[in-house]
Parts: structure tokens; C-alpha cells; sequence
């Protein structure tokens, strides 16, 4: 497993590291698109969208989600709406959280099932990609170091959760993963910021 990884990182950092940097913002929007498409398509399992032909309607769309909102990356009145819906979307998903509103999921009908769950996939796939295409026009640095912090998240999780991990996070729907694991990521990220800004010349806090 972690060979694979390795291998993988090794392979592919370099091709996501220059893709960011070095091409134009519609190549990019077009490669985070396709990137978002496998995204979709793995979400449609998990909306338990079984057929052929229900899963292609859902890719479709998204991809003319995403398409519109190309058409209109520069209408500010558009773009922040469809953040703050994203913003107000992951508002509930904190409050669900703390009041256990989502175990009530599992006493949905199969149809109301997929429905919300086709909901919640439109409300993370889309602004996800809005943002960073948005944010790759302003300043691509800033995407790499949103991918590098997804990694340093990943990464600590993973030798932390190995080393450390005793107490499950979510046993039902991951089993492997721990609350070490999350501590881990958490202060790998905390350090790559650190790390990053000191590189970048921001001014530090003083002590």
C-alpha cells in the first residue's frame, strides 16, 4: 500500500504541479472538469445509481453545471451565489453533524435516498470546481498549495493513523480510519502553512 502510494505521488506530483502553474486558465478549468467527472462518477455509486444510463444523466448534469457557470466565471452576481448556496450547503452539513441528523439517512426509501444524495454530490462537485478555477485565475500558487494541503492532510493522516491509531473515527463507513489520523493531518497541514508562509514572505504573528 504504501509503495503504491509512493509510486503514484511520484509519477503524478509532477504532472499536477506543472499543470497548475504553467497552463492557461481554460486548460486548466477543462482538466479540473475531467478531474471532477471521475469525482462524479465514484459519487454515483455512492448515490447508489445503478444503472448505465442513470449515470450518464448525472454526469451530464454536471458537466452542464459546470459548463454554465463557464459561460458566466466573470458575473460576479452568479459565481457568488453559487458559492454562498456552497457555504449555506456545508453550514447544514456542520449542524447535521453535531444533532446526528444524517444517521436519519438510513431510513430514507431508496428514492428519497438518491435524491438527497444527488443533491449533496451537485452542491460539492460544482462550487469545487468553481472555486478553483476562480482561484487559479487569481493567483495558480494558490491552487498548489490548496492540493498540497489536501496531501499534507492525507499524508499525516496515514502514518499518523499507522502509528498511533486506537480510536475509530467512523467505523461504519471507514473502519481504517482513526482520530489519531486526524490529529496527524491536522498538524502536518498546520506545519506545511507555516512552511509555506515563511517561504512566501508573509509576515508572521507576533508572539
Amino acid at each position: 500500500m504504501l509503495k503504491q502510494r509512493i509510486m503514484t505521488a511520484l509519477i503524478l506530483l509532477p504532472i499536477v504541479v506543472l499543470a497548475i502553474l504553467y497552463l492557461p486558465n481554460p486548460a486548466f478549468a477543462l482538466l479540473w472538469a475531467a478531474a471532477l467527472n471521475l469525482a462524479a462518477w465514484e459519487w454515483s455509486a455512492l448515490a447508489r445509481l445503478n444503472s448505465l444510463v442513470s449515470r450518464v444523466i448525472w454526469l451530464c448534469i454536471i458537466d452542464v453545471a459546470l459548463l454554465a457557470l463557464w459561460f458566466n466565471i466573470n458575473v460576479s452576481a452568479v459565481t457568488d451565489t453559487v458559492m454562498l448556496f456552497a457555504a449555506g450547503f456545508w453550514g447544514f452539513v456542520i449542524v447535521s453533524l453535531l444533532f446526528d441528523i444524517t444517521r436519519r439517512m438510513t431510513d430514507l426509501s431508496a428514492t428519497a435516498y438518491r435524491t438527497v444524495s444527488v443533491a449533496t454530490g451537485v452542491f460539492i462537485i460544482v462550487p469545487a470546481w468553481l472555486a478553483l478555477v476562480l482561484l487559479h485565475q487569481s493567483e495558480p500558487s494558490s491552487v498548489l498549495l490548496v492540493f498540497c494541503l489536501v496531501w499534507a492532510a492525507d499524508t499525516g493522516a496515514y502514518f499518523a493513523g499507522r502509528r498511533f491509531g486506537k480510536r475509530k473515527l467512523a467505523p461504519s463507513i471507514s473502519p481504517g480510519k482513526t482520530w489519531e489520523g486526524v490529529i496527524g493531518g491536522l498538524l502536518l497541514s498546520l506545519l506545511l502553512v507555516y512552511i509555506w508562509s515563511v517561504m512566501a514572505g508573509m509576515p508572521q504573528a507576533e508572539q
